[in-house]
């Protein structure tokens, strides 16, 4: 139909049209109009529901209107005028005309419409051949209201045009406002009806929860003191076997460390075979039953009302292990945190097809949500156990010093450790501040990295330093030092870890001074070789006897070189230093050596002079001294006396050919007396006696040894 705008208002109201044959054909106009509106009076207060009421307004319009045919139209729930009771039309004209509204719902101050002439009326032709059809020749369109706000209309069709005068417009108003009365107390009768229907469900749906409530706490309250995990989780599974009435359940643990999305492993289960249990021990997010899909599903549950038909299980192993152990249809809800972490699943299956009703879903989120509290909370305590368990072995630890301070650094806790480290025990550290035990030198440091950490610049640090410990010895640590904090953010525990690094600290003390002695060694040993490679080919008779000469001085320079290697450049045994020199003559001949002298320690630079020296001697005296025959002998004897400051050793041959003092000095004589002095900052003297050379040594003991 046109809209508003598009119809005729020829409600003529002259005088002429409001006048009567004669006064008795008005009386009984008016009477039977007041009839038939108080019987429709009546009817509408009589009327048990709301077709009755139509039923009743329908007659009560076309007696009075005089109309062929009458409708009602209400709004429906998407605000669609539409036909709900109708005399004297055809299908097809309501169908054509279904929907049609000059008001929109809810509209004020709404005036009724009146089409005298059908034929003359603006509106579209298409739209005027309808209603012709219908017979239709004049028409009215009266809203009804619902507190003063348009909820519908009743329209009149008169079968030739019409005048209609004010008369017909009171009437047409006296049936809408009896008929809106009865439309607006219908309305709030249905509302009340309504309103009770949902507050009874509302009252059974909170007993229900009630009822759930309290056996969810009772079940709560024995999984609280229920020490045993096993024993926790198949209280659970009777719980959603009973909350779902079902015939089977299960429960999985997420394992997020396995694979890409994790496994759930069966915790429980109700109903389950042996096989089936196997077979669902590990469920990945890729296979085909209902907790993979809960896995991927962001939205959370899967029901899946017959496993027949679910298309993600058709021709998997799932659906037929799900058939072989009897299982039709499955629910899967999963088990969050309280910050929506997964921690697994928990499901109820059941032996015929079956939609869980949502009455039983909601028991089973309450049953779901107190099982991932307990189950997190279990969890929880297992992880607490856990870190204390490695916090305890940490603090047991016999390698490993811990203490607990306060912010200012007095001492709350130490372990034994800790007291072994420092040499307090820990009624003595409680008495003092950790700072007493830091070396002088290191308390700056210390104290400011402190003050860092308390002012939140930083979380925690490392620093090594010296500890002074009660004896008054230095100790190097590494001292690794974290703050915790209480509720309120504020610093609680200083946390100290400390190991005893003086080891490291010596050992790094020790290559460094190796480095520094290697350089300086490896340049005097290159001035050496060289030296050797001169003199040995100068003062040799020919190139032979100074490439043999030049090469046994290398290979005594490398002996030498092999006792620092040995005991890490830091020294050698003077003893192992004489015996190495002399090992390719007879060492361990008493007939030939005889070697006198305590236990010494000598420097590295005393190490290489006189094993060169040694070996200047041993080769000397096998060419021309007391090795050259069967009958010589060598005494090696050496003293230290710390008192003095002083070294002394003899190199004394004996029993070789008669010695004569050489005309010409060569370049061994020249290492022993000259090298070898200035190497000890001594006296070193050369003699030819007759009955053999003898080499003294007389130096400075510091010079020649640590062990002073």
């Amino acid at each position: 139909m046109p809209a508003q705008e598009d119809f005729s208002r020829d409600v003529e109201r002259s005088p002429e049209n409001n006048v009567c044959d004669d006064a008795g054909g008005a009386l009984e106009r008016h009477a039977r109009e007041q009839a038939a509106l108080f019987r429709l009076t009546d009817r509408l207060y009589r009327a048990q529901s709301l077709d009755a009421s139509y039923d009743a307004a329908l007659e009560a319009i076309l007696e009075t209107l005089g109309c062929r045919a009458a409708s009602i139209l209400r709004f429906d729930s998407e605000g669609v005028m539409r036909f709900v009771a109708w005399r004297g039309l055809s299908d097809g004209y309501r169908k054509a005309v279904d929907g049609h509204s000059p008001w929109t719902e809810g509209e004020r101050d709404a005036e009724p419409i009146f089409v005298s002439d059908i034929a003359r009326a603006d509106m579209p032709e298409d739209l005027r051949a309808i209603i012709s059809a219908e017979g239709i020749r004049a028409l009215s369109f009266v809203p009804l209201t619902n507190a003063g706000r348009v909820s519908g209309k009743f329209m009149a069709y008169y079968d030739s045009p019409r005048d209609f005068d004010s008369h017909d417009v009171d009437l047409s108003l006296t049936v809408a406002r009896q008929l809106g009365f009865c439309l607006e107390r219908a309305q709030a009768e249905s509302d009340r009806e309504d309103a009770l229907r949902i507050r009874a469900a509302s009252e059974k749906r909170l007993a229900e929860e009630l009822d759930a409530a309290k056996r969810l706490q009772e079940i709560s309250a024995a999984l609280i003191h229920e020490g045993d995990s096993t024993s926790l989780y198949e209280m659970i599974l009777d719980a959603a076997v009973s909350v779902m009435n079902s015939d089977f359940a299960s429960m999985q643990i997420l394992h997020p460390e396995r694979g890409q999305g994790g496994e759930l492993r069966l915790i429980g289960h109700r109903g389950f075979s042996d096989e089936a249990a196997r077979f669902w021990e590990w469920v990945r997010c890729d296979s085909s039953s209902t907790c993979a899909a809960a896995m991927q599903d962001i939205s959370g549950r899967v029901i899946c009302s017959d496993v027949r038909v679910c298309d993600y299980m058709q021709g998997t192993e799932d659906l037929e292990m799900y058939l072989k152990t009897g299982i039709l249809a499955v629910q899967t809800t999963p088990l969050r945190s309280r910050s929506g972490r997964l921690l697994g699943m928990i499901s109820t299956h059941w032996r015929q097809p079956h939609k869980p009703p949502p009455g039983d879903l909601h028991r089973l989120d309450v049953l779901a949500r107190q099982a991932a509290d307990l189950i997190e909370q279990r969890s929880a305590e297992q992880a607490l156990r856990d870190r204390q368990e490695r916090l305890r072995a940490v603090f047991n630890s016999p390698a490993i010093g811990v203490a607990v301070l306060k912010p200012d650094g007095s001492f709350i806790e130490t372990n034994d450790a800790f007291s072994a480290l420092c040499g307090y025990d820990a009624s003595e550290l409680r008495a003092i501040n950790s700072l007493d035990l830091t070396h002088p030198d290191d308390r700056a440091a210390m104290a400011e990295l402190l003050n860092e950490m308390l002012d939140g610049r930083r979380s925690d640090f490392v620093i090594e330093k010296r500890y002074v410990r009660k004896d008054g010895s230095v100790i190097w640590v590494q001292n690794s030092v974290s703050l915790t904090h209480d509720e309120a953010g504020h610093p609680a525990h200083l946390v100290k870890l400390i190991q005893d690094i003086s080891g490291r600290k010596a050992a790094e003390k020790r290559q460094r001074l190796l480095i520094d002695e290697i350089n300086h060694r490896v340049k005097n040993t290159l001035a050496t070789v060289q030296s050797f490679a001169s003199q040995s080919l100068r003062n040799a008779a020919g190139l032979a006897e100074g490439r043999a000469a030049f090469e046994a001085r290398l290979i005594a320079l490398s002996k030498s070189h092999d006792v620092l290697t040995r005991e890490h450049w830091e020294g050698g045994n003077l003893c192992e230093v004489v015996k190495g020199a002399i090992a390719p003559y007879g060492a361990d001949s008493p007939s030939r050596f005889t070697i006198e002298g305590e236990p010494l320690r000598l420097r590295p630079k005393a190490v290489l002079a006189l094993s060169l020296a040694f070996h200047e001697l041993a080769t000397n005296a096998v060419k021309y001294g007391a090795l050259s025959n069967e009958d010589g002998r060598v005494a090696i004897r050496w003293r230290a006396v710390p008192q003095t400051d002083r070294f002394e050793l003899e190199w004394r041959e004996s029993g070789g050919p008669d010695v004569k003092t050489p005309t010409r000095r060569g370049f061994g004589s020249r290492l022993v007396e000259q090298g070898l002095a200035h190497d000890l900052a001594g006296d070193v003297r050369l003699t030819f006696e007759d009955r053999g050379v003898v080499c003294s040594v007389s130096a400075p003991l510091h010079e020649v040894s640590d062990a002073t």
